[in-house]
């Protein structure tokens, strides 16, 4: 038996683990995210902490700071 819903605005890390403790321990839970993909900035950080997440089309992004 389900303990009740919970919205979670974000798939950021914290949301994504605060979802999984709240899923543990009986709770319904549904994720709200205007990006197109859950945790995009974890998953391109990895384990380094280099954050590269950046909304900018790609020829402009290079522009600024290729090399």
């Amino acid at each position: 038996m389900k303990k009740g819903s919970i919205a979670i605005v974000g798939t950021g890390p914290a949301a994504l683990m605060a979802g999984t403790l709240l899923v543990e321990n009986g709770f319904d839970v549904q994720f709200f995210d205007h990006k197109k993909a859950p945790a995009r900035k974890f998953l391109v950080a990895g384990h380094g902490g280099f954050n590269l997440t950046n909304t900018e089309e790609l020829p402009s992004f290079c522009d600024k700071y290729d090399s």
